[in-house]
């Protein structure tokens, strides 16, 4: 009787039987793209995995974005850079030290994006990362910019601030009522840290990341939309010996 339980009818006023009723709810779920994405669903807890879990060398060049725009240096030709004070090439990297007889004493890099023809749009996505080492003591200063110009203590954009041993990140434009701040409470000086930040567009939210871990989330208070400026600046109100080490430098954006 069992080995026939699959032909009989699902039920008496329907013709399906068991066994194609069973075949017809496999092929549907099959063809659901959505099928095991819900909450600690298989296809989901795959997405949400820390580590892509591939064999090594899985991932091939074809996988790479074709919808955005990435640039990556070590600073290898500081000359393609405008510099202002101490900066000096290392490897990998570049330091930029307090210097100069202006006070406060400060010295910077900048990726020039007027020139260059990027630019900065809160509306789009993009992802900027760095590999960083701050030396720095009492009334000494470090930032970060990833946004439109910037002056000393001004911000358009999202970036990164130190001051002493406080750091925190922030969104937005200095001269507008509201500039949005995160804490990094956990930050040390003479620490290399991997610094991401993330701009998603799609869910309203700047993501910022140290060494792998989600800090938290920012959100844009205005939208704003400029040449591109990426500064690194290290700046001192009391003389010498601030050092902002900058090992690498990543970032890619949608065109616009």
């Amino acid at each position: 009787m069992l080995e026939n339980w699959g032909l009989m009818t699902k039920a008496q006023d329907e013709s399906t039987t068991i066994d194609e009723a069973i075949a017809s709810a496999i092929s549907a779920h099959e063809a659901d793209p959505e099928s095991h994405m819900g909450v600690d669903e298989s296809i989901e807890n795959h997405r949400n995995n820390e580590t892509v879990d591939h064999p090594a060398g899985s991932v091939l060049a074809d996988k790479s974005t074709m919808s955005e725009m990435e640039f990556t240096t070590t600073f290898d030709n500081l000359d393609l850079f405008p510099t202002v004070g101490t900066v000096t090439q290392l490897w990998p990297g570049v330091s930029i030290k307090t210097g100069g007889t202006s006070t406060p004493h400060t010295s910077k890099l900048t990726v020039d994006g007027e020139n260059n023809l990027l630019n900065f749009d809160t509306s789009l996505e993009f992802l900027a990362q760095f590999v960083a080492y701050v030396d720095q003591e009492t009334d000494e200063h470090a930032r970060f910019l990833y946004g439109g110009a910037m002056g000393s203590g001004n911000y358009c954009g999202v970036g990164l601030k130190v001051d002493s041993d406080t750091a925190q990140f922030f969104a937005g434009k200095a001269d507008s009522s509201v500039v949005n701040y995160l804490a990094w409470p956990t930050f040390e000086p003479y620490v290399t840290y991997v610094i991401r930040i993330h701009n998603v567009p799609a869910e309203e939210v700047i993501r910022i990341y140290i060494n792998g871990e989600l800090l938290g989330e920012l959100e844009w208070p205005e939208a704003i939309t400029d040449a591109l400026t990426v500064q690194f600046i290290a700046e001192s109100s009391v003389g010498y010996g601030n050092a902002f080490l900058i090992r690498s430098f990543y970032f890619s954006q949608q065109p616009s």
